[in-house]
């Protein structure tokens, strides 16, 4: 083989080592370029995702009458929520309803709430317990949809479930505190 014909291979063979190399980088940048986008995406959403309004609903104990159980409803979300509606599955009846004061007829449940700022919320008596437990066929599980918009007015929803028996079987201290000091005084004065 002469020099001219070596040097011409030579030449050629670095011609596609440079096109392939070329090619490399370029399929390199393609797959790094897709992998930032989805990145991003995936970084946009997180961030919508923490930022978005998160309105739950909960039992929890009374804090003055342990035996009662309060409804909680409560923004806790970065931003705020916005034409709140509130529906429970069975509608909700006290064991021993309260004349006037049927549940389910409270404003919270027959229309929107229409702002919900982060860390507002409500609570309220929802049902006393041990009355709640002398009515066996009561129910006692309750299907909780939340529906609201985000700031963008992007649709939520969200299901809870309430469970009036979740703490059946346990025992707890109750505290008592300056309420409880009132009814005795007044008891007192009654007795005069």
């Amino acid at each position: 083989m002469t020099s001219a014909a070596s040097w011409e291979a030579v030449s050629s063979i670095a011609s596609v080592v440079t096109a392939a190399a070329a090619l490399l980088t370029v399929v390199v940048g393609a797959i790094a370029a897709v992998l930032a986008l989805r990145q991003l995406r995936q970084g946009r959403a997180l961030s919508e995702e923490r930022a978005r309004p998160y309105v739950f609903v909960a039992l929890e104990p009374n804090e003055v009458l342990r035996s009662n159980w309060d409804l909680v409803i409560k923004n806790v979300g970065l931003t705020a929520a916005i034409d709140t509606r509130i529906s429970i599955d069975p509608p909700f009846e006290r064991a021993d309803p309260i004349d006037g004061h049927a549940f389910m007829d409270a404003r919270l449940f027959t229309a929107p709430i229409p702002t919900l700022p982060p860390g507002a919320g409500y609570r309220f008596l929802m049902e006393d317990v041990p009355e709640h437990d002398a009515k066996p066929d009561h129910p006692s599980v309750y299907r909780v949809d939340v529906n609201f918009l985000d700031r963008n007015r992007k649709q939520h929803h969200d299901v809870f479930y309430l469970d009036l028996d979740i703490l059946k079987g346990t025992v707890y201290v109750d505290q008592l505190g300056i309420h409880d000091v009132a009814k005795s005084l007044r008891k007192l004065s009654d007795r005069r």
